[in-house]
């Protein structure tokens, strides 16, 4: 028989990793979003780029089309980065809060306990509405930088994961209220 007190140490074969926990892809209409997004990011700096490459009259038709070539090139780059960092993006929802895996060179894992949980918040943009998806952000007690935030989520999925993780805190406040001495 095993008798620890509540404060011993668990054995590392116990310790719980962040890979055991299953983890969700964003909706793929995310993926949508963000060629749609960039895009007209392309469309506009093509329109402006080009009318204020031709009236400076410093460069020849040669240079306008190398200057919007590598321009679009560089557009086409950051759109590839972008798909693959929100195929890189996970997230999880576990007994005590929220999981988070992003980054695509440099990966970054973040557990938010839902006892640190302040305020759990959703946003949408034009192209967020056009494509049914939003942005969930959960803000975090002791640090203004401390926050979560996971963009491309289906309304349904996140609204149910805004009620969620507000339970599970609104629980472990009650939870804290009840167990503090009079």
């Amino acid at each position: 028989m095993d008798i620890r007190s509540p404060h011993s140490p668990l054995p590392q074969q116990q310790w719980l990793g962040f890979d055991s926990q299953p983890l969700a892809p964003l909706s793929p209409r995310y993926r949508q979003q963000l060629l749609w997004q960039n895009l007209l990011l392309m469309a506009l700096v093509i329109l402006l780029l080009v009318p204020a490459l031709l009236l400076s009259a410093k460069l020849s038709g040669l240079g306008v089309i190398i200057s919007v070539t590598l321009a679009l090139l560089l557009l086409g780059f950051k759109t590839w980065l972008n798909l693959k960092q929100a195929e890189a993006m996970a997230y999880g929802v576990c007994e005590y809060g929220i999981l988070l895996r992003e980054g695509l060179w440099w990966q970054s894992h973040t557990a938010m306990p839902a006892s640190r949980l302040q305020h759990v918040s959703l946003s949408q943009g034009p192209l967020q509405r056009h494509f049914g998806l939003t942005s969930l952000r959960c803000y975090s007690a002791g640090s203004s930088a401390a926050e979560v935030s996971l963009p491309g989520l289906d309304i349904e999925v996140a609204e149910a994961l805004r009620q969620h993780l507000l339970s599970l805190a609104s629980k472990n406040v009650s939870g804290t209220l009840m167990e503090t001495p009079n």
